[in-house]
């Protein structure tokens, strides 16, 4: 789970396709929770808490699917419905979990280019079937390395 997808790009050579998922969440425990739950062998996610550390990474490496946790979410606060439209615009596949329950709110976040929306609290295995599905729909351009 330590390390970023430049580390990975460096270090590992892969034999087989590796899906990368990157996690922008706040809360440790949230973020723990999350990433136990998807990690395997052909998928390895990458964790960050602030937007801004996301942005410095998704300009330089292919991630196949971006999960935005938010624990304590604000209605009144747009903070999140710019974020999701400004890495939406950069071409990424968003799952958000929230623990706002808000009809427009949800219809908002997926006019906004999101593919999933869930809540708080979170089933994990739910959400493990629901990235993983959205995961095998997706071509890898990626070749392995010999």
């Amino acid at each position: 789970m330590a390390g970023t997808f430049l580390e990975y790009g460096r270090r590992m050579i892969y034999s087989t396709p590796i899906y990368r998922v990157a996690l922008l969440c706040s809360s440790p425990s949230l973020t723990s929770a999350i990433a136990t739950a998807i990690t395997s062998d052909c998928c390895h996610v990458a964790c960050y808490t602030t937007a801004n550390e996301l942005y410095s990474v998704v300009r330089y490496v292919d991630i196949d699917l971006l999960i935005i946790a938010i624990a304590h979410y604000s209605p009144e606060d747009n903070t999140l419905y710019r974020t999701v439209a400004r890495l939406h615009a950069m071409g990424l596949d968003i799952f958000v979990i929230t623990s706002h329950h808000s009809v427009r709110h949800t219809m908002h976040l997926l006019a906004g280019g999101v593919r999933q929306c869930m809540t708080l609290p979170l089933s994990i295995e739910r959400l493990r079937r629901k990235v993983y599905a959205h995961l095998e729909t997706k071509l890898l351009h990626r070749e392995p390395v010999s």
